[in-house]
Protein backbone atom coordinates (compact mmCIF):
# COMPACT_ATOMS: atom_id res chain seq x y z
CA UNK A 1 0.00 0.00 0.00
CA UNK A 2 1.34 3.44 -0.85
CA UNK A 3 2.28 5.57 2.15
CA UNK A 4 -0.32 8.06 3.24
CA UNK A 5 0.75 11.56 2.32
CA UNK A 6 1.04 13.66 5.48
CA UNK A 7 -1.11 16.70 6.00
CA UNK A 8 0.43 19.78 4.48
CA UNK A 9 1.30 22.89 6.42
CA UNK A 10 -1.97 24.64 5.57
CA UNK A 11 -4.12 21.71 6.71
CA UNK A 12 -2.13 21.35 9.92
CA UNK A 13 -2.18 24.99 10.91
CA UNK A 14 -5.80 25.53 9.98
CA UNK A 15 -6.71 22.97 12.64
CA UNK A 16 -4.55 24.30 15.42
CA UNK A 17 -5.54 26.13 18.57
CA UNK A 18 -2.16 26.40 20.25
CA UNK A 19 1.51 26.33 19.44
CA UNK A 20 3.34 23.91 21.70
CA UNK A 21 7.10 24.59 21.58
CA UNK A 22 9.32 21.93 23.08
CA UNK A 23 12.10 24.48 23.33
CA UNK A 24 9.98 26.32 25.94
CA UNK A 25 9.92 23.25 28.17
CA UNK A 26 6.44 22.32 27.04
CA UNK A 27 4.85 25.49 28.38
CA UNK A 28 1.60 26.14 26.56
CA UNK A 29 1.17 29.62 25.20
CA UNK A 30 -1.65 31.21 23.23
CA UNK A 31 -1.44 31.36 19.48
CA UNK A 32 0.78 34.43 19.33
CA UNK A 33 3.95 35.39 17.56
CA UNK A 34 5.96 38.03 19.36
CA UNK A 35 7.53 39.43 16.21
CA UNK A 36 4.09 40.44 14.92
CA UNK A 37 2.22 42.88 17.12
CA UNK A 38 -1.37 41.80 17.63
CA UNK A 39 -2.67 44.59 19.86
CA UNK A 40 -3.85 47.94 18.57
CA UNK A 41 -1.99 49.97 21.17
CA UNK A 42 1.67 49.42 22.00
CA UNK A 43 3.71 51.52 24.35
CA UNK A 44 6.54 52.37 21.98
CA UNK A 45 7.75 55.54 20.38
CA UNK A 46 6.06 55.85 17.00
CA UNK A 47 7.37 57.87 14.09
CA UNK A 48 5.21 60.82 13.10
CA UNK A 49 5.78 60.49 9.37
CA UNK A 50 6.57 57.69 6.96
CA UNK A 51 8.15 57.63 3.53
CA UNK A 52 7.72 54.79 1.05
CA UNK A 53 10.21 54.81 -1.80
CA UNK A 54 8.90 53.20 -4.97
CA UNK A 55 5.35 52.82 -6.23
CA UNK A 56 5.41 49.25 -7.50
CA UNK A 57 3.35 46.51 -5.88
CA UNK A 58 5.75 46.40 -2.91
CA UNK A 59 5.54 50.14 -2.32
CA UNK A 60 1.77 50.33 -2.72
CA UNK A 61 1.27 47.40 -0.35
CA UNK A 62 3.72 48.90 2.17
CA UNK A 63 1.82 52.20 2.15
CA UNK A 64 -1.48 50.34 2.50
CA UNK A 65 -0.34 48.34 5.53
CA UNK A 66 1.23 51.41 7.15
CA UNK A 67 -2.05 53.31 6.70
CA UNK A 68 -3.92 50.46 8.35
CA UNK A 69 -1.53 50.26 11.29
CA UNK A 70 -1.01 54.01 11.69
CA UNK A 71 -4.18 55.71 10.39
CA UNK A 72 -3.27 59.01 12.08
CA UNK A 73 0.24 59.33 10.62
CA UNK A 74 1.29 61.02 7.40
CA UNK A 75 2.54 58.63 4.73
CA UNK A 76 4.21 59.83 1.55
CA UNK A 77 4.86 57.49 -1.34
CA UNK A 78 7.46 58.57 -3.90
CA UNK A 79 7.29 57.15 -7.43
CA UNK A 80 9.71 58.27 -10.13
CA UNK A 81 7.38 57.61 -13.08
CA UNK A 82 3.99 59.03 -14.02
CA UNK A 83 2.15 55.87 -12.95
CA UNK A 84 2.24 53.41 -10.07
CA UNK A 85 2.25 49.63 -10.28
CA UNK A 86 5.80 48.95 -11.46
CA UNK A 87 5.98 45.81 -13.56
CA UNK A 88 2.31 44.98 -12.92
CA UNK A 89 0.27 46.46 -15.75
CA UNK A 90 -2.75 45.18 -17.66
CA UNK A 91 -3.83 46.66 -20.99
CA UNK A 92 -7.38 46.13 -22.23
CA UNK A 93 -7.80 46.02 -26.00
CA UNK A 94 -11.09 45.80 -27.94
CA UNK A 95 -11.00 43.23 -30.74
CA UNK A 96 -13.76 41.79 -32.87
CA UNK A 97 -16.75 40.79 -30.78
CA UNK A 98 -15.17 41.47 -27.41
CA UNK A 99 -12.03 42.49 -25.59
CA UNK A 100 -8.74 40.98 -24.45
CA UNK A 101 -6.30 41.85 -21.68
CA UNK A 102 -2.58 41.95 -22.37
CA UNK A 103 -0.53 41.46 -19.23
CA UNK A 104 2.74 43.38 -19.52
CA UNK A 105 4.21 41.69 -16.46
CA UNK A 106 3.02 38.94 -14.09
CA UNK A 107 -0.22 37.27 -15.16
CA UNK A 108 -1.23 34.72 -12.49
CA UNK A 109 -0.80 34.10 -8.77
CA UNK A 110 -0.50 30.92 -6.74
CA UNK A 111 -2.06 30.43 -3.33
CA UNK A 112 1.18 29.15 -1.86
CA UNK A 113 2.00 29.08 1.83
CA UNK A 114 2.53 31.46 3.47
CA UNK A 115 3.12 34.31 1.01
CA UNK A 116 0.02 33.52 -1.00
CA UNK A 117 -1.98 33.85 2.20
CA UNK A 118 -0.88 37.46 2.57
CA UNK A 119 -1.76 38.26 -1.04
CA UNK A 120 -5.17 36.60 -0.71
CA UNK A 121 -5.86 38.54 2.48
CA UNK A 122 -4.86 41.80 0.76
CA UNK A 123 -7.26 41.04 -2.08
CA UNK A 124 -9.99 40.49 0.52
CA UNK A 125 -9.21 43.74 2.33
CA UNK A 126 -9.38 45.62 -0.96
CA UNK A 127 -12.81 44.16 -1.71
CA UNK A 128 -11.62 42.26 -4.77
CA UNK A 129 -12.45 38.74 -3.62
CA UNK A 130 -15.38 38.52 -6.04
CA UNK A 131 -13.05 39.47 -8.91
CA UNK A 132 -10.94 36.30 -8.55
CA UNK A 133 -10.78 33.98 -11.55
CA UNK A 134 -9.51 30.54 -10.60
CA UNK A 135 -7.82 27.87 -12.68
CA UNK A 136 -8.49 24.63 -10.85
CA UNK A 137 -6.00 21.84 -10.34
CA UNK A 138 -7.90 19.55 -12.68
CA UNK A 139 -8.00 22.15 -15.49
CA UNK A 140 -6.10 21.50 -18.70
CA UNK A 141 -3.61 24.27 -17.88
CA UNK A 142 -2.78 22.66 -14.53
CA UNK A 143 -2.46 19.16 -15.98
CA UNK A 144 -0.52 20.00 -19.12
CA UNK A 145 2.82 21.77 -18.76
CA UNK A 146 5.47 21.33 -21.39
CA UNK A 147 9.18 21.52 -22.04
CA UNK A 148 10.51 22.11 -25.53
CA UNK A 149 13.13 19.40 -26.19
CA UNK A 150 14.94 18.80 -28.47
CA UNK A 151 12.64 19.95 -31.29
CA UNK A 152 9.09 19.35 -30.00
CA UNK A 153 6.83 19.82 -26.99
CA UNK A 154 7.20 17.27 -24.21
CA UNK A 155 4.50 17.02 -21.56
CA UNK A 156 5.90 16.98 -18.04
CA UNK A 157 4.17 14.33 -15.87
CA UNK A 158 2.48 16.01 -12.95
CA UNK A 159 0.42 15.11 -9.88
CA UNK A 160 -2.08 12.40 -10.69
CA UNK A 161 -0.04 10.94 -13.55
CA UNK A 162 -0.20 7.16 -13.59
CA UNK A 163 2.89 4.98 -13.25
CA UNK A 164 2.46 3.75 -16.81
CA UNK A 165 2.19 7.25 -18.28
CA UNK A 166 5.39 8.25 -16.46
CA UNK A 167 7.16 5.09 -17.61
CA UNK A 168 5.99 5.70 -21.17
CA UNK A 169 7.35 9.26 -21.07
CA UNK A 170 10.71 8.03 -19.75
CA UNK A 171 11.01 5.44 -22.51
CA UNK A 172 9.70 7.63 -25.31
CA UNK A 173 11.23 11.04 -24.59
CA UNK A 174 15.01 11.67 -24.64
CA UNK A 175 14.64 14.50 -22.14
CA UNK A 176 13.60 12.03 -19.43
CA UNK A 177 15.79 9.00 -20.20
CA UNK A 178 19.09 10.38 -18.89
CA UNK A 179 17.27 11.99 -16.00
CA UNK A 180 15.77 8.67 -14.95
CA UNK A 181 19.06 6.79 -15.04
CA UNK A 182 20.85 9.54 -13.14
CA UNK A 183 18.25 9.36 -10.38
CA UNK A 184 18.77 5.61 -10.13
CA UNK A 185 22.51 6.19 -9.67
CA UNK A 186 22.01 8.53 -6.71
CA UNK A 187 21.98 5.91 -3.92
CA UNK A 188 25.28 4.47 -5.18
CA UNK A 189 26.96 7.76 -5.95
CA UNK A 190 29.61 9.29 -3.71
CA UNK A 191 28.45 12.82 -3.17
CA UNK A 192 31.04 15.41 -2.10
CA UNK A 193 29.87 17.66 0.69
CA UNK A 194 29.43 21.37 0.12
CA UNK A 195 30.67 21.96 3.69
CA UNK A 196 27.65 24.14 4.44
CA UNK A 197 28.65 26.78 1.92
CA UNK A 198 26.30 28.23 -0.65
CA UNK A 199 26.44 26.92 -4.20
CA UNK A 200 24.40 27.16 -7.35
CA UNK A 201 21.21 25.18 -7.86
CA UNK A 202 22.92 23.42 -10.74
CA UNK A 203 26.02 22.54 -8.74
CA UNK A 204 23.97 21.18 -5.83
CA UNK A 205 21.74 18.96 -7.96
CA UNK A 206 24.59 17.89 -10.21
CA UNK A 207 26.25 16.30 -7.19
CA UNK A 208 23.24 14.02 -6.84
CA UNK A 209 22.14 13.49 -10.42
CA UNK A 210 23.81 14.68 -13.61
CA UNK A 211 24.59 17.74 -15.67
CA UNK A 212 22.09 16.54 -18.26
CA UNK A 213 19.22 16.42 -15.77
CA UNK A 214 20.01 19.88 -14.47
CA UNK A 215 20.18 21.41 -17.93
CA UNK A 216 17.12 19.58 -19.26
CA UNK A 217 14.67 19.60 -16.37
CA UNK A 218 15.75 22.15 -13.77
CA UNK A 219 16.96 25.02 -15.94
CA UNK A 220 13.56 25.54 -17.64
CA UNK A 221 11.90 25.88 -14.23
CA UNK A 222 14.27 28.70 -13.31
CA UNK A 223 13.77 30.26 -16.73
CA UNK A 224 10.07 30.48 -15.92
CA UNK A 225 10.49 32.02 -12.45
CA UNK A 226 13.72 34.02 -12.50
CA UNK A 227 14.68 34.15 -16.20
CA UNK A 228 17.98 33.07 -14.68
CA UNK A 229 20.91 30.70 -15.10
CA UNK A 230 20.65 27.47 -13.09
CA UNK A 231 24.44 27.45 -12.74
CA UNK A 232 24.51 30.88 -11.08
CA UNK A 233 21.37 31.07 -8.94
CA UNK A 234 21.81 30.25 -5.24
CA UNK A 235 20.36 27.01 -3.91
CA UNK A 236 20.28 28.43 -0.37
CA UNK A 237 18.10 31.33 -1.50
CA UNK A 238 15.86 29.58 -4.02
CA UNK A 239 15.48 26.03 -2.69
CA UNK A 240 16.53 26.31 0.99
CA UNK A 241 14.86 23.01 1.84
CA UNK A 242 17.38 21.05 -0.25
CA UNK A 243 20.58 22.06 1.60
CA UNK A 244 18.67 21.82 4.89
CA UNK A 245 17.75 18.17 4.21
CA UNK A 246 21.30 17.42 3.10
CA UNK A 247 22.79 19.09 6.17
CA UNK A 248 20.47 17.43 8.70
CA UNK A 249 20.34 13.95 7.15
CA UNK A 250 23.76 13.56 5.57
CA UNK A 251 22.34 13.43 2.05
CA UNK A 252 19.42 14.46 -0.09
CA UNK A 253 17.88 11.01 -0.53
CA UNK A 254 17.63 10.14 3.20
CA UNK A 255 16.34 13.65 3.80
CA UNK A 256 13.66 13.25 1.15
CA UNK A 257 12.60 9.87 2.55
CA UNK A 258 12.34 11.33 6.04
CA UNK A 259 10.30 14.21 4.67
CA UNK A 260 7.92 11.73 3.05
CA UNK A 261 7.46 9.29 5.92
CA UNK A 262 8.18 11.23 9.13
CA UNK A 263 5.35 12.73 11.17
CA UNK A 264 7.51 15.82 11.78
CA UNK A 265 7.79 18.25 8.89
CA UNK A 266 10.43 20.99 8.57
CA UNK A 267 9.52 24.60 7.84
CA UNK A 268 11.18 27.98 8.15
CA UNK A 269 10.30 29.53 11.47
CA UNK A 270 9.49 32.87 9.88
CA UNK A 271 6.85 31.13 7.76
CA UNK A 272 5.13 29.24 10.56
CA UNK A 273 5.16 32.44 12.63
CA UNK A 274 3.43 34.37 9.86
CA UNK A 275 0.82 31.67 9.21
CA UNK A 276 -0.19 31.55 12.86
CA UNK A 277 -0.33 35.32 13.11
CA UNK A 278 -2.54 35.69 10.03
CA UNK A 279 -4.94 32.97 11.12
CA UNK A 280 -5.34 34.65 14.49
CA UNK A 281 -5.71 38.18 13.13
CA UNK A 282 -7.96 37.27 10.19
CA UNK A 283 -10.33 34.44 11.23
CA UNK A 284 -12.23 34.57 7.92
CA UNK A 285 -9.01 33.80 6.07
CA UNK A 286 -9.38 30.12 6.99
CA UNK A 287 -12.49 29.78 4.88
CA UNK A 288 -10.91 31.62 1.97
CA UNK A 289 -7.89 29.33 2.03
CA UNK A 290 -10.00 26.21 2.08
CA UNK A 291 -12.03 27.53 -0.86
CA UNK A 292 -8.76 27.97 -2.79
CA UNK A 293 -7.46 24.52 -1.90
CA UNK A 294 -8.30 23.07 -5.32
CA UNK A 295 -6.93 26.11 -7.18
CA UNK A 296 -3.77 25.85 -9.28
CA UNK A 297 -3.40 29.55 -10.15
CA UNK A 298 -5.68 32.57 -10.11
CA UNK A 299 -5.94 36.06 -11.50
CA UNK A 300 -8.44 38.92 -11.38
CA UNK A 301 -11.10 40.05 -13.80
CA UNK A 302 -9.44 42.75 -15.82
CA UNK A 303 -6.01 41.27 -15.12
CA UNK A 304 -3.61 41.68 -12.22
CA UNK A 305 -3.43 45.38 -12.99
CA UNK A 306 -6.76 45.56 -11.14
CA UNK A 307 -4.83 44.96 -7.94
CA UNK A 308 -2.56 48.00 -8.27
CA UNK A 309 -5.44 50.12 -9.56
CA UNK A 310 -7.49 49.32 -6.49
CA UNK A 311 -4.52 49.88 -4.15
CA UNK A 312 -3.98 53.33 -5.64
CA UNK A 313 -7.69 54.16 -5.31
CA UNK A 314 -7.77 53.15 -1.63
CA UNK A 315 -4.60 55.08 -0.82
CA UNK A 316 -5.84 58.21 -2.59
CA UNK A 317 -9.03 58.07 -0.52
CA UNK A 318 -6.95 58.25 2.66
CA UNK A 319 -6.37 61.89 3.61
CA UNK A 320 -3.14 61.00 5.43
CA UNK A 321 -1.55 59.34 2.38
CA UNK A 322 0.11 61.36 -0.37
CA UNK A 323 1.32 59.78 -3.64
CA UNK A 324 4.03 61.87 -5.30
CA UNK A 325 4.48 60.77 -8.93
CA UNK A 326 7.32 61.93 -11.15
CA UNK A 327 9.30 62.17 -7.91
CA UNK A 328 12.89 61.14 -8.47
CA UNK A 329 14.89 60.24 -5.35
CA UNK A 330 18.43 61.48 -5.89
CA UNK A 331 19.99 60.77 -2.49
CA UNK A 332 19.10 59.25 0.86
CA UNK A 333 20.86 59.71 4.19
CA UNK A 334 20.37 59.69 7.94
CA UNK A 335 20.12 63.23 9.27
CA UNK A 336 21.85 62.65 12.57
CA UNK A 337 20.93 66.09 13.92
CA UNK A 338 17.20 65.57 13.45
CA UNK A 339 17.41 61.76 13.63
CA UNK A 340 15.38 61.42 10.43
CA UNK A 341 15.72 60.03 6.94
CA UNK A 342 16.48 62.94 4.65
CA UNK A 343 15.74 62.59 0.97
CA UNK A 344 17.06 64.64 -1.92
CA UNK A 345 14.44 64.81 -4.68
CA UNK A 346 13.65 66.62 -7.91
CA UNK A 347 10.54 68.15 -6.32
CA UNK A 348 10.67 71.93 -6.43
CA UNK A 349 8.21 72.39 -3.57
CA UNK A 350 10.08 70.05 -1.21
CA UNK A 351 13.58 69.25 -2.48
CA UNK A 352 14.83 67.73 0.78
CA UNK A 353 11.96 66.21 2.75
CA UNK A 354 12.63 64.61 6.14
CA UNK A 355 10.77 61.59 7.44
CA UNK A 356 11.04 59.88 10.78
CA UNK A 357 10.93 56.47 9.10
CA UNK A 358 11.29 55.11 5.56
CA UNK A 359 10.67 51.90 3.66
CA UNK A 360 12.61 51.46 0.44
CA UNK A 361 11.10 49.19 -2.19
CA UNK A 362 13.54 50.40 -4.82
CA UNK A 363 15.70 47.87 -6.68
CA UNK A 364 18.77 46.88 -4.67
CA UNK A 365 21.29 48.48 -7.01
CA UNK A 366 19.27 51.71 -7.14
CA UNK A 367 19.23 51.90 -3.34
CA UNK A 368 22.98 51.25 -3.22
CA UNK A 369 23.56 54.26 -5.46
CA UNK A 370 21.40 56.46 -3.24
CA UNK A 371 22.96 55.17 -0.02
CA UNK A 372 26.65 54.22 -0.50
CA UNK A 373 26.66 52.66 2.99
CA UNK A 374 24.70 49.76 1.49
CA UNK A 375 27.32 48.84 -1.09
CA UNK A 376 26.69 45.08 -0.72
CA UNK A 377 23.51 45.62 -2.73
CA UNK A 378 25.55 46.55 -5.80
CA UNK A 379 26.00 42.82 -6.40
CA UNK A 380 22.25 42.12 -6.68
CA UNK A 381 21.96 42.58 -10.43
CA UNK A 382 18.81 42.08 -12.47
CA UNK A 383 18.00 40.69 -15.91
CA UNK A 384 15.91 42.18 -18.69
CA UNK A 385 12.95 40.39 -20.24
CA UNK A 386 10.86 41.24 -23.28
CA UNK A 387 7.19 40.22 -23.12
CA UNK A 388 5.51 39.76 -26.51
CA UNK A 389 1.79 38.94 -26.47
CA UNK A 390 -0.18 37.96 -29.58
CA UNK A 391 -3.88 37.34 -30.14
CA UNK A 392 -5.16 35.16 -33.00
CA UNK A 393 -8.80 34.98 -34.01
CA UNK A 394 -8.45 31.21 -34.51
CA UNK A 395 -9.39 29.53 -31.19
CA UNK A 396 -7.63 26.32 -32.29
CA UNK A 397 -4.30 27.69 -33.42
CA UNK A 398 -2.30 25.86 -30.71
CA UNK A 399 -1.09 22.30 -31.44
CA UNK A 400 -1.64 21.38 -27.77
CA UNK A 401 -3.51 22.81 -24.83
CA UNK A 402 -2.02 23.59 -21.43
CA UNK A 403 -0.26 26.26 -19.43
CA UNK A 404 2.54 26.64 -21.96
CA UNK A 405 6.13 25.50 -22.30
CA UNK A 406 9.60 26.41 -21.03
CA UNK A 407 12.87 26.10 -22.87
CA UNK A 408 15.90 24.42 -21.24
CA UNK A 409 19.41 25.81 -21.38
CA UNK A 410 20.43 22.64 -23.25
CA UNK A 411 18.54 23.65 -26.41
CA UNK A 412 21.15 24.52 -29.07
CA UNK A 413 21.37 28.01 -30.50
CA UNK A 414 19.99 26.97 -33.89
CA UNK A 415 16.77 25.82 -32.21
CA UNK A 416 16.45 29.02 -30.17
CA UNK A 417 18.47 31.87 -31.73
CA UNK A 418 15.99 34.40 -30.34
CA UNK A 419 16.92 33.26 -26.82
CA UNK A 420 13.32 32.68 -25.80
CA UNK A 421 12.69 31.52 -22.23
CA UNK A 422 9.24 30.07 -22.79
CA UNK A 423 5.73 30.61 -24.10
CA UNK A 424 2.55 30.96 -22.05
CA UNK A 425 -0.74 29.78 -23.51
CA UNK A 426 -2.70 32.61 -21.87
CA UNK A 427 -6.12 31.50 -23.13
CA UNK A 428 -5.69 28.22 -21.23
CA UNK A 429 -3.66 29.53 -18.29
CA UNK A 430 -6.13 32.26 -17.31
CA UNK A 431 -9.51 31.53 -18.91
CA UNK A 432 -12.25 34.05 -18.35
CA UNK A 433 -10.13 37.19 -18.59
CA UNK A 434 -10.89 37.76 -22.28
CA UNK A 435 -14.37 38.04 -23.81
CA UNK A 436 -13.23 37.90 -27.45
CA UNK A 437 -13.04 34.47 -29.07
CA UNK A 438 -9.59 33.40 -30.16
CA UNK A 439 -6.20 32.39 -28.80
CA UNK A 440 -3.77 34.52 -26.79
CA UNK A 441 -0.14 33.56 -26.21
CA UNK A 442 2.85 35.31 -24.69
CA UNK A 443 6.49 34.77 -25.68
CA UNK A 444 9.16 35.60 -23.07
CA UNK A 445 12.55 36.59 -24.47
CA UNK A 446 15.92 37.41 -22.94
CA UNK A 447 16.66 37.01 -19.25
CA UNK A 448 20.18 35.84 -18.46
CA UNK A 449 20.76 35.19 -22.17
CA UNK A 450 20.86 38.96 -22.66
CA UNK A 451 23.25 39.73 -19.79
CA UNK A 452 26.01 40.84 -22.14
CA UNK A 453 23.78 42.78 -24.52
CA UNK A 454 24.58 46.49 -24.82
CA UNK A 455 21.22 47.14 -26.50
CA UNK A 456 17.92 45.32 -26.80
CA UNK A 457 15.47 44.63 -29.64
CA UNK A 458 12.89 47.31 -30.35
CA UNK A 459 9.18 46.49 -30.50
CA UNK A 460 9.20 45.64 -34.20
CA UNK A 461 12.19 43.32 -33.85
CA UNK A 462 10.71 41.75 -30.72
CA UNK A 463 7.48 40.96 -32.56
CA UNK A 464 9.40 39.41 -35.44
CA UNK A 465 11.43 37.27 -33.04
CA UNK A 466 8.33 36.10 -31.19
CA UNK A 467 6.52 35.11 -34.38
CA UNK A 468 9.59 33.20 -35.54
CA UNK A 469 9.65 31.27 -32.25
CA UNK A 470 5.96 30.37 -32.60
CA UNK A 471 6.45 29.26 -36.21
CA UNK A 472 9.50 27.11 -35.46
CA UNK A 473 8.28 25.53 -32.23
CA UNK A 474 4.51 25.35 -32.74
CA UNK A 475 3.98 25.70 -36.46
CA UNK A 476 1.89 28.86 -35.99
CA UNK A 477 2.08 31.07 -39.07
CA UNK A 478 -1.28 32.85 -38.69
CA UNK A 479 -1.30 36.63 -38.62
CA UNK A 480 -2.20 37.97 -35.16
CA UNK A 481 -5.05 40.48 -35.10
CA UNK A 482 -3.68 42.20 -31.98
CA UNK A 483 -0.34 42.29 -30.23
CA UNK A 484 1.58 44.00 -27.47
CA UNK A 485 5.31 44.29 -26.77
CA UNK A 486 6.96 45.54 -23.60
CA UNK A 487 10.63 45.56 -22.66
CA UNK A 488 11.07 45.13 -18.90
CA UNK A 489 14.56 46.46 -18.21
CA UNK A 490 16.22 45.00 -15.12
CA UNK A 491 12.92 43.53 -13.94
CA UNK A 492 14.04 40.30 -12.25
CA UNK A 493 16.75 40.36 -9.55
CA UNK A 494 19.10 37.39 -9.65
CA UNK A 495 19.72 35.62 -6.34
CA UNK A 496 23.15 34.38 -7.31
CA UNK A 497 25.50 32.36 -5.09
CA UNK A 498 26.23 34.33 -1.93
CA UNK A 499 22.89 36.16 -1.94
CA UNK A 500 22.12 35.35 1.69
CA UNK A 501 25.55 36.55 2.80
CA UNK A 502 25.01 39.84 0.94
CA UNK A 503 21.68 40.30 2.65
CA UNK A 504 23.29 39.56 6.01
CA UNK A 505 25.86 42.31 5.42
CA UNK A 506 23.16 44.73 4.26
CA UNK A 507 21.12 43.97 7.38
CA UNK A 508 24.06 44.95 9.58
CA UNK A 509 24.76 48.05 7.49
CA UNK A 510 21.14 49.16 7.83
CA UNK A 511 21.34 48.76 11.59
CA UNK A 512 24.60 50.65 12.04
CA UNK A 513 24.19 53.36 9.39
CA UNK A 514 20.48 54.15 9.67
CA UNK A 515 19.70 53.32 13.33
CA UNK A 516 16.38 51.63 12.67
CA UNK A 517 15.04 54.43 10.49
CA UNK A 518 15.22 52.57 7.17
CA UNK A 519 13.77 49.20 6.15
CA UNK A 520 13.75 47.44 2.79
CA UNK A 521 11.17 45.39 0.92
CA UNK A 522 10.56 44.24 -2.62
CA UNK A 523 11.72 41.63 -5.08
CA UNK A 524 15.46 42.22 -4.60
CA UNK A 525 15.57 40.27 -1.36
CA UNK A 526 13.30 37.36 -0.46
CA UNK A 527 11.34 36.43 -3.58
CA UNK A 528 10.60 37.87 -7.03
CA UNK A 529 6.87 37.12 -7.34
CA UNK A 530 3.91 39.32 -6.48
CA UNK A 531 3.12 37.15 -3.46
CA UNK A 532 6.69 37.57 -2.19
CA UNK A 533 6.56 41.33 -2.66
CA UNK A 534 3.28 41.66 -0.77
CA UNK A 535 4.61 39.48 2.04
CA UNK A 536 7.77 41.61 2.34
CA UNK A 537 5.60 44.75 2.47
CA UNK A 538 3.48 43.20 5.20
CA UNK A 539 6.54 42.33 7.24
CA UNK A 540 8.21 45.74 7.10
CA UNK A 541 4.99 47.58 7.89
CA UNK A 542 3.63 45.23 10.57
CA UNK A 543 6.74 44.19 12.45
CA UNK A 544 7.44 46.80 15.12
CA UNK A 545 8.30 44.90 18.28
CA UNK A 546 7.84 45.75 21.92
CA UNK A 547 9.76 48.85 22.96
CA UNK A 548 10.90 51.36 20.38
CA UNK A 549 9.51 51.31 16.84
CA UNK A 550 13.06 52.01 15.70
CA UNK A 551 14.28 48.55 16.60
CA UNK A 552 16.70 46.23 14.85
CA UNK A 553 14.21 45.02 12.25
CA UNK A 554 15.34 45.92 8.74
CA UNK A 555 13.28 43.66 6.49
CA UNK A 556 16.28 41.34 6.14
CA UNK A 557 16.47 39.86 9.64
CA UNK A 558 15.33 36.41 8.57
CA UNK A 559 16.76 36.37 5.04
CA UNK A 560 20.47 36.16 5.78
CA UNK A 561 22.64 33.06 6.29
CA UNK A 562 21.53 30.28 8.63
CA UNK A 563 17.78 30.86 8.84
CA UNK A 564 16.00 29.23 11.76
CA UNK A 565 14.12 26.02 10.96
CA UNK A 566 11.47 24.28 13.03
CA UNK A 567 9.77 20.91 12.84
CA UNK A 568 6.08 20.60 13.49
CA UNK A 569 3.65 17.74 13.91
CA UNK A 570 0.09 17.19 15.00
CA UNK A 571 -0.46 15.74 18.47
CA UNK A 572 -4.08 15.49 19.55
CA UNK A 573 -5.12 18.27 17.16
CA UNK A 574 -2.38 20.57 18.43
CA UNK A 575 0.88 21.49 16.81
CA UNK A 576 4.17 20.72 18.46
CA UNK A 577 7.09 22.73 17.21
CA UNK A 578 10.69 21.84 17.86
CA UNK A 579 13.49 24.27 17.07
CA UNK A 580 16.03 22.71 14.74
CA UNK A 581 19.71 23.39 15.17
CA UNK A 582 21.34 25.16 12.24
Amino acid sequence: MAPRHPENLLEVLLKQCYLQPRCAAGQRRPLHVSRYTTQAAHEYHKPDSFAVLGGGISGLASAFYLSKKHPDKKITLYEQSSRVGGWVQSKKVDVGDGSIVFEEGPRTLRCTMPNGMVALDLIRQLGLENEILRTKKDAIAARNRFIYYPDHLVRVPGPGSSFFSILSAVIREPVFRESFTSILREPFKTVPSAAGEDESVGSFLERYTSTVLVNNLVSPLLHGIYAGDVWKLSVNSIFPMLPFLERTHGGLLPGALDLLFSSEKPALERDTDLIQHLLQEQPTLRGQLLEMKDTSVFTLKGGLGSLVTRLEEVLQQNKNVVIRKDAQIEALELNRTMDTIQLTTNLKDEPKPNHAFAISTLPAQTLAKLAPELDSLNDVHSVTVMIVSLFFNNPNVLPANGFGYLIPQSIPLEQNPERALGVVFDSDAAPGVDTAKGTKVTVMLGGHWWDDFSSYPDEEEGMRMARTVLARHLGIVDEPIANNVRLLKNCLPQYTVGHQARLGRTHRDLQTSFRGRLRVAGNSYGGVGINDCIRSAYDVAMLPTEGSYFDTYTGLNNLGPNPQWVKFKMVKRQVQVNTVTK
